[in-house]
This record gives C-alpha cells, sequence and structure tokens, in this order.
C-alpha cells in the first residue's frame, strides 16, 4: 500500500497426493546471502512525480546455505516510486540461481518500500522453474534484507 502501511502476504504452500502430504516431494528453503549492485541504473522518468528504475545485482549465499543446493543468483530488479510525498516505491525482481553443475532456478520476488526514503525490507517471492536436476520445481518464499539477506519458504521438487 502507498499510504504508509504495509501489506504483507504470507505464502505457504503444501504439496500432497490424494489429501496425504508427502515428505519426499517437498522442503523447506533458508538460506542467507550477501548482494552486490552490479553496473549502472537505467532509470526512466514515467510522469511528474514517478520514475522507473532498473538494476542488476548478484547474490552469494552465506556458507552453510544455499538456495535448494545453488548458492549464486543474477538478478534483475525494477522499481516503480511515486516521489511525491504520499508516494512509495514498488520492487519486482527475478533471480536466476546457479547452482555447481551450471543448473539453474528462477525466482521472481517483490517488495515495497513506504515514502520515507527508506529501502525496501522485505517482501514474497515464488519459484517458478528450474533447469536440470531442478526441472519441475515450484515454491514460496518470505524474504528479508538487512545486514545480510534471508529467504524462507517452501519448496516442490518432482522426483525427489
Amino acid at each position: 500500500m502507498k499510504d504508509g502501511r504495509y501489506t504483507v502476504a504470507v505464502v505457504v504452500l503444501s504439496f500432497g497426493f490424494h489429501g496425504t502430504l508427502l515428505a519426499a516431494d517437498k522442503g523447506e528453503l533458508d538460506v542467507r546471502y550477501t548482494s552486490e549492485w552490479t553496473g549502472d541504473a537505467a532509470t526512466l522518468q514515467t510522469g511528474p512525480n514517478a520514475r522507473h528504475t532498473m538494476r542488476s545485482h548478484e547474490l552469494t549465499a552465506i556458507a552453510g546455505t544455499s538456495f535448494v543446493g545453488a548458492t549464486n543468483a543474477l538478478c534483475h530488479q525494477t522499481e516503480d516510486e511515486e516521489t511525491s510525498a504520499a508516494g512509495g516505491t514498488d520492487y519486482d525482481g527475478y533471480c536466476t540461481w546457479r547452482d555447481a553443475d551450471g543448473d539453474l532456478i528462477f525466482e521472481t520476488y517483490n517488495g515495497y518500500a513506504p515514502p520515507n526514503g527508506g529501502p525496501v525490507e522485505f517482501g514474497s517471492g515464488l519459484i517458478v522453474g528450474g533447469t536440470g536436476k531442478f526441472a519441475g520445481i515450484t515454491g514460496g518464499l518470505a524474504w528479508e534484507y538487512g545486514e545480510q539477506g534471508r529467504k524462507r519458504g517452501l519448496y516442490y521438487l518432482p522426483g525427489e
């Protein structure tokens, strides 16, 4: 919301077969990571008090954690900012996680920052697919960012 209040959506996914939860078909995701911007941001004025910014960043999982086995990601993020006093910033992003074998996991995420200029600190996301050993993966997650980032959620990987 853009009136200074946060709306938080909690995504909880469970997967089953004929109404029975199968432990082998789901897993928990809990990755801590660092983030570093890459290149320059591109900004486009989209109205008298609005702008659209595009930028990329790299994520690196902190030792002992991974994004379902992947430890590095390249992300593209867009920010739609209402620059008037009542505005705020909506964030949408896309990450491609890569493991040591080159297999990929695709993630989308979003968030919102208040108009006081504070950074976005939390949001939600979806795991929307993968390649190789991650083919068919799906899931949902919540994320937060402070001194380091953290993503937690559940995923489903067919044939696991």
